[in-house]
């Protein structure tokens, strides 16, 4: 899938509805500019992380101000699959405190429960 398809920019549109505050609706245009400017540099890059360090270093967030933003919304966002660890951990403690002395049934409610606790 390329920048130009059609879904690529409903995505641009639905980021700068989201973020309105932050990046412009001119986005996709800077998007589009970008890659035709660093094509080599995206090409080689591994990580987005590397896109926005050549960005940074050549001077080129002036031009591309609203993709400096854009990057650095997405290298900021929260992973979310660590959210889960500690409830694997809390249900560990309870199965290690409470495993000789109770039903299996009793226990899966229990860690039924601690889970549900700490997520709402």
């Amino acid at each position: 899938m390329t920048l130009t398809d059609c879904d690529s920019q409903d995505q641009v549109t639905k980021l700068t509805k989201k973020y309105s505050n932050d990046v412009s609706s001119d986005l996709y245009r800077q998007l589009l500019a970008f890659r035709a400017c660093a094509d080599s540099f995206i090409q080689k890059a591994k990580y987005p992380q590397d896109i926005l360090n050549v960005i940074m270093s050549l001077e080129m967030s002036v031009c591309f101000p609203d993709v400096v933003t854009a990057y650095t919304i997405f290298l900021t966002l929260p992973v979310i699959v660590a959210s889960n660890e500690p409830s694997f951990s809390k249900l560990k403690l309870l199965m290690t405190y409470l495993r000789a002395a109770m039903s299996h049934d009793r226990l899966s409610y229990l860690g039924i429960l601690s889970i549900e606790r700490y997520y709402f």
